[in-house]
């Protein structure tokens, strides 16, 4: 058994159990995709024999960088964070593989995420239900010779950031404006109809998601 899949089944089972009759917060934290990259066997094999994009650490590129990152290359050398320790000169192989049980790891989810939206609607509260998908960072993978998070790289801080209900919010698609993770429980009270708390630095973006 998967966290992951362990993550989504107690998700469903709250589900099942509580969430009728009256109004309902749920959220549901996946570990992964996450150092020890470790999917399934199964859920890997698919990624391992295709084209994943992965492109060569530049040379002179981790010396070009700001000191401090050049000092976190080094310390993930030098120790394990995770189970996980990073090498500078991974081969081409390795690097493949690792971001293959990464993604298998995101299908995982995904396929979790189906799973608990199919709970929601079985309950009959699907229609009455607002969805937030998100991540709290991405992952180097090896790209510009870092791994895991603490760079501001695109690849650590361009999040999803989804937000879906099944009666809608008046506009679709993608919206431009820089948000942050705080601002998701102002939207949510917005959303709701419900003042949030006047200390709070946090902005709705409701505004932005009915198209005003």
């Amino acid at each position: 058994l998967h966290a992951d899949t362990f993550v989504g089944g107690l998700a469903i089972d709250w589900i099942e159990r509580k969430a009728s009759g009256k109004p309902f917060f749920l959220q549901v934290g996946f570990p992964g995709p996450h150092p020890p990259y470790d999917p399934p066997a199964e859920e890997a094999e698919p990624y391992l024999d295709r084209d994943l994009g992965i492109r060569p650490v530049a040379a002179g590129d981790i010396e070009s960088q700001p000191i401090p990152f050049q000092q976190l290359v080094r310390k993930h050398v030098e120790g394990d964070h995770d189970a996980v320790r990073h090498k500078v000169d991974s081969t081409g192989e390795e690097r493949h593989r690792q971001r293959a049980y990464y993604l298998a790891n995101v299908t995982m989810i995904d396929r979790e995420v189906g799973r608990i939206l199919d709970a929601l609607e079985a309950a009959d509260v699907l229609d009455d239900t607002i969805v937030v998908f998100t991540s709290d960072h991405g992952d180097m993978l090896g790209d510009h010779g870092h791994s895991q998070k603490w760079t501001m790289y695109e690849q650590v801080i361009r999040l999803p950031l989804i937000m879906w209900s099944k009666k809608g919010f008046g506009r679709t698609g993608a919206i431009n404006p820089l948000i942050q993770h705080m601002d998701i429980a102002a939207t949510l009270f917005d959303l709701a109809g419900v003042d949030a708390p006047s200390s709070w630095e946090a902005r709705s973006f409701a505004p932005a998601l009915r198209g005003e």
